[in-house]
């Protein structure tokens, strides 16, 4: 499953994707779901070293997301895999992230629709 399109400016239109995925965008964050037949539902975050060259920021990234993903518990479903594409060249605020991703999440959900 290769990667080949994306979402930016909060554009709601999925490039160059195909198959039942849900593909959302606010500013230059970006998710991707899949239903799946795993329980718990995952998540994966991606932070390109090519746009935070620190380790230990980009790693900083990573806990402030699965805390805001922890605290919202409800935003994950089951059986549902999420990819978080993160493509900012500076490190957002903890409040500034948390707002995008619950919007994210809350409007990202595949078994809503």
């Amino acid at each position: 499953m290769a990667f080949s399109g994306s979402l930016r400016n909060g554009s709601e239109e999925p490039v160059g994707f195909g198959g039942q995925k849900n593909y959302k965008g606010f500013g230059d964050i970006t998710t991707r779901s899949k239903i799946t037949k795993t329980l718990p539902g995952r998540t994966v975050i991606v932070i390109p070293a090519k746009l935070i060259k620190k380790s230990s920021e980009r790693n900083k990234i990573r806990r402030q997301i699965r805390e805001i993903l922890r605290k919202n518990g409800g935003l994950i479903d089951k059986g549902v895999d999420y990819t978080i594409f993160f493509r900012r060249n500076k490190s957002p605020n903890f409040k500034e992230l948390s707002e995008i991703i619950t919007r994210l999440f809350k409007t990202q959900n595949p078994r809503r629709k």
